[in-house]
């Protein structure tokens, strides 16, 4: 689907999708379910509208969203109950239609008539339609396949403010009307910094004849395994309900994949996204993997198979952190709809020494957009009309590129732009990690487009979090008494699950470890384990060491390398 951004380029989007049981039948198989002598019973999260009509009369039916259908007289094949169901919650201006009686075949086309609003007061908004039917063909999409088509609206009433479709058949109507941006900025994080249960979204190409992406279809994938360097796997994998099946890929194809633009990876907005439930959510995942792909809803309400949205929710759903509601789980959610219920992934834990390159890029609506008939195609385009900003580098910290090759972050931390702590104390630093915030703007400018829907200043922000684990602390150390020994400790705390890459313990003034100390063999005792307390610290006895200076005092340097979040293979 495709719309237009909350700022000065607003345009409404509208998708028409007619479903289930709509395969064209000749007026000899029409068939009636007759008439109810009461009203239907709503679901615990549907309203619904409903009237009895005779076919020779037609009549209206309100819709308790404001919607109502009209129905001409002769449309019906045969007197006939017309029920609409729809969401009691409305989702981010989307609205969900469910008429019966299902796979209903018109001698002539009725109306559904939608109201919207005037995102822009006094500016009326495009509208943009599609269609998907049993009988609607399957067409190429980027590296997937849809048969989704664009559909022409019947007429729109500019001074209400109802846009009128026109239905053939019964069962399904998705209709949306939704704001989208006309510019997104992407952070598109390596796959060492993707987590389990992450997903990752991209637009995707209508079909061959219309090469330029959109929301139509749209695409979105899970992480389910990540990379383990140890054993050289250099790709996080994917899982996907994508025709025919439910299947794995390497997380790097869907961003290259022809056809798609990559958005960059998204997760659930609750930070409550434990490691045990990301764990347990891709464990669903890979248990479904070869199932039947479905163009709408999901596997577990019966249909045994599922949408790329409807695969990903469930997935969420399992550990209870799913982001869309049960009317749309089981209808048609969308990807877009997915995206906006998600937050972006942009924040990663580096280690000291560690070299840090993130891409960073712009995806605007493209001059190739055009309005048509009083409607919207809107296409996209990647790394074209936008400019990129970072503010409050770190020291040592780049950020160089440009709209046609894209922008690159680039930072090594050094060892003192890390956190470590002494006397195992994290009070100092969040969550065992030095925290930097790095402000993204993007400023777009779209071309070609009409106003004024659209205008050349538009500015997308963003921040990339990076936590910057490992560092140094340094230790004062004196003699305990009159012989000239020490008993000290100097150590540093870290979180529960962090993993110690390598410990250095140096004698400030020879610059060598010291040689009295058994801190050689603790290295091997302590290296590769995680911490098994909430707030834990790795101390050394350095006892003895400073034999040599009975009236001083002597400093040493502990410099630890460590990950607060450990390496995972997933399931």
């Amino acid at each position: 689907m495709v719309g237009f951004s909350r700022g000065s380029a607003w345009a409404a989007v509208v998708g028409l999708l007619v479903l289930a049981g709509c395969t064209p039948q000749s007026t000899s198989e029409k068939s009636c379910a007759g008439q109810l002598d009461s009203p239907p019973t709503p679901g615990t999260h549907e309203a619904i509208g409903w009237k009895n009509l005779r076919a020779s009369s037609g009549g209206r039916v309100d819709i308790p969203d404001g919607a109502w259908l009209d129905v001409p007289p002769g449309a019906l094949p045969c007197d006939s109950t017309i029920t609409v169901r729809i969401s009691k919650t409305p989702y981010g201006g989307v609205k969900t239609y469910l008429l019966e009686p299902s796979g209903m075949q018109f001698e002539k086309p009725v109306v559904l008539n939608v109201p919207y609003g005037e995102p822009v007061p006094g500016v009326e908004p495009l509208m943009i339609a599609y269609s998907s039917s049993a009988s609607t063909p399957w067409v190429k999409a980027g590296a997937e396949e849809t048969n989704w088509e664009p559909v022409e609206v019947d007429h729109r009433d500019e001074e209400n403010n109802v846009l009128a479709l026109s239905l053939e058949h019964f069962t399904f109507v998705y209709v949306a009307v939704h704001v989208d941006e006309d510019a997104y900025l992407v952070v598109d994080l390596p796959d060492k910094y993707l987590r389990l249960g992450d997903a990752l979204f991209t637009l995707t190409a209508h079909d061959d004849a219309h090469v330029e992406s959109n929301w139509m279809p749209g695409h979105v994938a899970m992480v389910y395994r990540l990379p383990d360097e140890k054993k050289g796997r250099p790709v996080a994998h994917l899982v996907e309900a994508t025709p025919p099946k439910v299947r794995s890929l390497n997380a790097g194809v869907i961003k290259v994949e022809e056809g798609h633009i990559f958005l960059g990876a998204r997760r659930p907005p609750d930070p409550l996204f434990s490691d045990l439930q990301r764990s347990d959510a891709t464990f669903t995942a890979s248990a479904h993997i070869g199932d039947p792909y479905s163009v709408i809803g999901q596997g577990n309400v019966g249909l045994g198979s599922w949408s790329c949205v409807g695969f990903v929710e469930y997935c969420w759903d399992s550990v209870e952190r799913g982001v869309l509601d049960e009317w749309r789980e089981v209808t048609a959610a969308t990807p877009l709809e997915m995206f906006r219920a998600t937050r972006p992934v942009a924040e990663i834990s580096e280690r000291i020494r560690q070299p840090i390159v993130i891409p960073i890029y712009g995806v605007t609506l493209s001059p190739d957009s055009a309005i048509v008939a009083r409607t919207f195609r809107g296409f996209y385009q990647k790394k074209e009309n936008y400019e990129l900003f970072a503010d409050n580098l770190p020291e040592g910290a780049t950020f160089t590129g440009s709209a046609a090759a894209g922008y690159r972050f680039e930072w090594t931390p050094k060892v003192e732009q890390g956190c470590v702590h002494v006397g195992g104390t994290t009070a100092s630093c969040l969550g065992g990690a030095e925290t930097y915030l790095i402000p993204l703007r993007m400023r777009a400018y779209p071309q070609g487009l009409l106003t004024p829907y659209f205008s050349g200043n538009i500015e997308v922000n963003q921040t990339l979090t990076v936590r910057v684990t490992g560092g140094t602390a340094v230790k004062t150390v004196a003699p305990s008494n009159g012989n000239g020994t020490a008993s000290h400790l100097i150590g540093f705390g870290i979180t529960k699950g962090a993993f110690v890459h390598s410990l250095e313990f140096i004698d400030e003034d020879t610059g060598q470890p010291p040689s009295d100390t058994p801190f050689p063999n603790q290295i091997l005792t302590v290296t590769g384990k995680a911490c098994a307390n909430d707030n834990c610290a790795v101390t050394f006895d350095i006892k003895n060491t400073v034999s040599s200076v009975p009236t001083g005092t002597k400093k040493f340097r502990l410099t630890a390398d460590y990950s607060v979040l450990p390496v995972s293979t997933g399931p």
